[in-house]
């Protein structure tokens, strides 16, 4: 399934630059496009596996929270106390992952999309010995996506290290909690409630990955439905199928206009009241005639 997923994304993501408008396609640079066929798409298909952990931790959890209650009763509460508290905390986590994610992914689009262009004009790089400028320019986007980079690992770390920690303080309190309502600790009790803390490990353990990876999927799933929402380009505004007085002609143009700018948009130099040669801001060709006979 997921191999499918991923043949299909990439696909529709190739399909979809081929269809947009060149007024949309402004917004959308090359890098963002390849960053969407490789690295989006990854942490797309990736959430596959982390669907099946995602409903799968809480039911194990239950099951093991609820074996700690038969074994010490109310006790085990005063473990449990400390995940819950955990919760807003892992929430500020859970924002400042997405946040870093995203900043990351605009610089590495940036990069992608200056490193191509690099590559398409090598030729002319190095005949006017322009290494040096693009380099730097490089290098700070480079840096500035290494540093999103490495807070977003710091946060990985941090959250993996507090729900590591968590089942020996749960150890700690819910043996602490047991001895005070009262209760005699046994050898029988105390190994049974250790193991079924250590069913905990892994679950907890887990659950940062998990996590992680369920806000990868959602920042890359943004991104391609925005680049999926671009505007596709519509031929019929621009060419009109009209059959030619004169049979001998093939291709026929009179006081053609071209220009990036929507078609459906004000006119520029209208507003202005200018005259058309004199227009600024955008690339246009007016009254252009061509005539091809057969």
């Amino acid at each position: 399934v997921s191999l499918s997923a991923r043949a299909a994304l990439m696909s529709a993501v190739y399909g979809k630059s081929l269809r947009i408008r060149g007024s949309s396609l402004a917004g959308a640079t090359l890098g963002e496009v390849v960053n969407l066929m490789s690295t989006d798409t990854g942490r797309v298909v990736n959430f596959f596996n982390s669907f099946h952990e995602l409903w799968s931790l809480p039911f194990r959890l239950t099951i093991t929270l609820y074996l700690l209650y038969l074994q010490v009763g109310v006790a085990f509460l005063g473990g449990l106390s400390v995940a819950l508290m955990l919760v807003p905390f892992n929430k500020f986590l859970a924002t400042r992952l997405i946040r870093n994610n995203q900043h990351m992914l605009r610089h590495k689009d940036t990069r992608v999309k200056l490193m191509t262009e690099v590559l398409f004009g090598i030729r002319v790089i190095k005949f006017y010995n322009w290494e040096p400028h693009f380099t730097q320019k490089i290098n700070a986007c480079r840096k500035e996506e290494l540093s999103h980079l490495k807070a977003l690992k710091y946060l990985d770390a941090m959250c993996v290290y507090t729900w590591a920690a968590l089942p020996v303080v749960i150890s700690i309190l819910t043996f602490l909690t047991y001895t005070l309502l009262g209760h005699q600790l046994t050898a029988a009790k105390v190994f049974t409630t250790l193991a079924l803390v250590g069913m905990l490990i892994i679950p907890l353990n887990s659950f940062p990955w998990v996590l992680n990876g369920i806000l990868e999927a959602k920042v890359s799933l943004e991104r391609i439905q925005r680049f999926f929402k671009l505007t596709n380009q519509d031929l019929q505004a621009y060419y009109a199928l009209v059959s030619p007085e004169d049979g001998q002609t093939s291709i026929l143009m009179s006081q053609g206009t071209f220009s990036w700018q929507d078609p459906d948009g004000p006119d520029q130099n209208e507003d202005r009241g200018t005259d058309p040669g004199e227009s600024k801001g955008s690339l246009r060709l007016h009254s252009l005639s061509l005539h091809i006979t057969k």
